[in-house]
């Protein structure tokens, strides 16, 4: 899409939830930072605008601030938005985070029910033990979920101040109620804050449901955020 819309980009599968659905586990997002993002950034001086999905993408994005504070505040300041597609929101259920990881995790050919099952019988307890480690280290070490949550995480940031969120009511992951909060928080501190909601498409598949409107408001929003 975005090649349709004369931009240069770059783009990335930054998995960052590891048999976790609460945290984050930003390694790979600092790989793609040093070895990918960070030698295409320097290579001109354009403007930067994050398309990101879901929490994973989300979480990526924090770790990336993070590493642009400490190293190249310079290419930070060339960033003029922000698009998120299904998130940040927290997950308030395991069960379709399981959902998900069985269907993008186990190969297509061995998925059926009785496959399915297991999976949940071996993965939900191992998942409620590292939600347990989770809760108990956050309070030995305070801060230690919001450095990777980005419901938590993302609102302490400077984040650039055009904004735009897409989302949907359908959203059986990500809740609509949730994206609404953040986006709604993000606003009360004076970003300008743009949002389309839909009522009839599951989590990042609105580009696939609408896909007229969706890169409509995307290109609306680059123009945008390029006259700032």
């Amino acid at each position: 899409m975005w090649d349709k819309l004369n931009t240069n980009p770059i783009t990335q599968n930054v998995k960052v939830f590891q048999f976790n659905y609460r945290v984050s586990y930003p390694e790979e997002a600092v790989i793609f930072y040093e070895n990918t993002f960070l030698p295409r950034a320097k290579q001109d001086e354009l403007p930067i605008i994050f398309h990101t999905f879901s929490n994973n993408g989300a979480a990526a994005l924090m770790t990336l601030w993070g590493s642009m504070e400490k190293s190249n505040p310079e290419i930070k300041k060339r960033i003029k938005g922000i698009l998120f597609d299904s998130g940040p929101a927290p997950i308030v259920t395991i069960l379709p985070w399981a959902r998900a990881f069985y269907s993008t995790q186990i190969p297509a050919k061995y998925q059926s029910s009785f496959t399915y099952f297991l999976s949940l019988v071996v993965f939900v307890p191992f998942v409620a033990l590292r939600n347990l480690y989770v809760v108990l280290r956050d309070l030995l070490q305070p801060g230690y979920r919001a450095s990777r949550d980005a419901f938590i995480g993302l609102p302490a940031l400077d984040l650039p101040k055009n904004q735009m969120f897409l989302y949907s009511t359908a959203d059986l992951m990500c809740y609509h109620t949730y994206i609404r909060k953040f986006h709604d928080n993000q606003a009360s501190k004076g970003t300008d804050v743009e949002y389309k909601m839909w009522t009839d498409t599951s989590h990042v598949a609105h580009h696939i449901g609408h896909q007229e409107e969706y890169e409509k408001l995307c290109q609306k929003f680059l123009n945008k955020c390029l006259r700032k």
